[in-house]
């Protein structure tokens, strides 16, 4: 990020879309369905990862987190996190 850049998170973070796609869209499941699949997010040689959950329950790295929970995870490959009721996670990726 420059200093004159106008968005700080431009090329950090992103949002993805429940359903959005023509491939989930034919794939028979709702989207509720969808929302609690797992997702496995790499971590480079170095990074952390924080989970929080907003709202709804999941498990990260096999923790349970509930609203207002969180994980800080230090020196994995990989963090999974899996929806076990509807939720709002953030999932940040730091150095």
């Amino acid at each position: 990020m420059s200093r004159t850049d106008p968005n700080p998170l431009f090329r950090r973070a992103a949002v993805v879309g429940i359903g959005s796609t023509d491939y989930t869209k034919r794939s028979g499941r709702t989207e509720w369905a969808l929302a609690v699949e797992a997702i496995t997010h790499a971590l480079a040689s170095g990074r952390r990862a924080y989970v929080h959950v907003i709202q709804g329950e999941a498990l990260a790295n096999g923790q349970p987190l509930g609203p207002g929970d969180a994980l800080k995870s230090q020196g994995e490959r990989e963090v999974r996190v899996e929806g076990t009721r509807a939720a709002e996670i953030l999932l940040f990726d730091l150095p």
